[in-house]
């Protein structure tokens, strides 16, 4: 019995490395092709700003101005996307190989013109929505959020 547990023990350690060496492999050749670049209204955000501060130009490999495609780009390989925890903590194609810093948070605003502040359908609406933000929080801030 104890070597049959050996040999099980020694096959769940190599299953384990071999998991450990794909997503090494995985991590460089997002690594290789570099960053994926924020464009458009994106190129305004603080994501933006903190990828500038972090990747050299000639490390940008591509570049897109939706958060959607961004992800997709990441998913096949074609780099490392800086994403809203909302938009990829629930892709499998995706893993997460740093945590961004709390002051990377943005706020969400529920507005409404003041001339339409006390219209009853309108104050219904704003209070839904603050409710299920209130309820998303978790998962719009991701891990640790």
């Amino acid at each position: 019995a104890v070597r049959v547990r050996g040999r099980l023990e020694a096959a769940q350690a190599a299953r384990v490395r071999a998991q450990q060496a794909r997503e090494e492999r995985e991590a460089r050749k997002g690594a290789a092709a570099g960053w994926l670049g924020l464009g458009g209204n994106l190129a305004r955000t603080r994501a933006a700003a903190w990828l500038e501060t972090r990747a050299d130009p000639a490390e940008i490999a591509a570049v897109a101005d939706s958060f959607l495609v961004l992800r997709e780009l990441a998913a096949q390989g074609a780099g490392r996307a800086v994403l809203p925890a909302f938009i990829a903590d629930g892709d499998a194609r995706l893993r997460r190989i740093a945590r961004l810093p709390a002051d990377m948070a943005v706020p969400v605003w529920v507005a409404c013109h003041e001339d339409l502040i006390e219209v009853p359908r309108l104050k219904a609406v704003r209070g839904q929505l603050v409710a299920a933000l209130k309820t998303a929080a978790p998962r719009l801030s991701g891990p640790g959020g």
